[in-house]
């Protein structure tokens, strides 16, 4: 008997002790760092310490979709060690720039921006505001600065007026700019000078929807019905698994962060901050894994949405490109009507691609990652870009402030465009913002 206690007391002994090793070895090495960032954990006060990942979009009830309020995009300091590869390719060996630094976190209208509130803006600003997609929001993200640097520099009245908002979001395309700006200006948000920057979007998604039978004029349908999915809409049985799924591992997580062993000895012990940590990093990648089934789904038309929708009957080489350069021109139009009625200046700038014929020679490292001979783009962008320059220099002749900056880069041999898509490195947002404060044309009356 005291045999059997002795060796139940030995057996004791060596879990507590490797119990102990464990915790020492996490604690010295700092091991499982990731897993356990992952849980959720209030101090005293109640004051959260970490905020709770969540999805990229929510359903927004006129522009299709927006960034959910609170989102902290990749490059925020939290998320540096977790995007060291973007972080790199961006803004290469520097961290991010003090501007971007401030411009993290997704406001109160569903936009990146340091202003939580654009209604909040002092009445003696000169306010820029930037529509567009995900290039847009990145002018407005990462070379903010070098935009206002160089506007003040034309015109010296305006220094330290100048405030960027950005009203532009990744997958936006007309007419989403279009709504953009007439929800700002129902806001009574003021803007001074408005600076549409689009192209790609249009081009690329307005096409593919057409091809699938919907109008440009519905917003890009993977991201719309992914974004909705979990609302009204009627989904196949395929997709409700998916999203059944989904919401399966998310309960997983709160039951995880849920457990009294977090409020209690979490606090204390960092080898069960790791284990409970894996169990709910296991989920995410598992959510993301899911959320990209779902949204690869929408992109092929396999969820079926339950909205109105305006049918597109084309033929790719003629009537397809008819509603894609018609809706950009229209939209392009009552965007300058609108600001003008507002008192705002209108700028409308054709974004730089590298599928444009003699837009750049790329080198090497964007030839391996920037450049994808099958891709959507490739396909694209030549046919669709020559129908938006004819357009763009019919907006000119009509009075509109049309700049075609697909040849911004035509000499520039460093390395600008970082993906097989259509996104530059913050040398080439600076380059693109100081190239088009060089265009714009601010009235007497604006500097006042």
């Amino acid at each position: 008997m005291r045999r059997a206690i002795f060796h139940l007391l030995a057996f004791a002994f060596s879990i507590a002790l490797a119990g102990l090793l464990v915790e020492a070895s996490i604690r010295g090495f700092d091991l499982f760092a990731d897993q356990r960032a992952e849980l959720e954990i209030a101090d005293a006060a109640g004051t959260v310490l970490k905020e709770r990942p969540q999805p990229l979009t929510v359903p927004h009830p006129y522009r299709a979709w927006a960034d959910r309020t609170g989102r902290l995009e990749w490059f925020s300091p939290t998320h540096h060690a977790r995007s060291p590869r973007q972080i790199r390719s961006v803004f290469g060996d520097s961290k991010p720039s003090p501007w971007a630094s401030m411009n993290v976190k997704t406001n109160s209208h569903g936009y990146l921006s340091s202003i939580d509130d654009y209604r909040d803006v002092a009445t003696e600003s000169f306010v820029v505001g930037i529509f567009g997609g995900s290039v847009a929001a990145q002018v407005a993200v990462f070379a903010g600065d070098t935009l206002s640097k160089a506007l003040e520099e034309a015109y010296p009245d305006l220094r330290g007026r100048i405030v960027i908002l950005n009203f532009s979001s990744g997958g936006y395309r007309q007419p989403q700019q279009l709504y953009a700006l007439t929800e700002a200006l129902l806001l009574g948000i003021p803007i001074d000078l408005v600076l549409n920057i689009d192209g790609l979007n249009e081009v690329a998604f307005g096409f593919r929807n057409a091809l699938n039978g919907y109008h440009p004029f519905i917003p890009e349908k993977s991201r719309y019905a992914t974004a909705i999915v979990g609302g009204q809409g009627s989904l196949d049985l395929g997709s409700q698994k998916l999203v059944f799924s989904i919401m399966e591992e998310k309960e997983r997580i709160s039951e995880l962060e849920a457990l009294p062993v977090n409020q209690v000895l979490i606090r204390k012990s960092e080898t069960l901050r790791a284990a409970v940590g894996v169990a709910i990093a296991r989920a995410r990648v598992r959510i993301h894994e899911l959320e990209v089934q779902l949204d690869r789904r929408a992109s092929e038309g396999e969820i079926g949405v339950e909205t109105a929708t305006l049918s597109a009957r084309c033929d790719p080489e003629t009537t397809c490109w008819s509603l894609v350069g018609g809706l950009w021109e229209r939209s392009s139009i009552l965007m300058r009507v609108l600001s003008e009625s507002a008192g705002a200046e209108y700028v409308h700038v054709l974004q730089p691609n590298q599928y444009v014929e003699g837009s750049k020679r790329l080198n090497q490292q964007e030839t391996d990652f920037a450049f994808s001979a099958d891709s959507l783009f490739k396909r694209t962008v030549p046919p669709g870009y020559k129908l938006l320059r004819e357009r763009g220099a019919r907006l000119a002749a009509q009075g509109e402030k049309f700049v075609d900056m697909t040849d911004l880069f035509a000499e520039d041999r460093e390395t600008i465009y970082i993906d097989d898509c259509c996104h530059y490195n913050a040398r080439g947002y600076r380059a693109l913002a100081r190239a088009i404060a060089t265009e714009v044309e601010i009235k007497t009356n604006a500097l006042d």
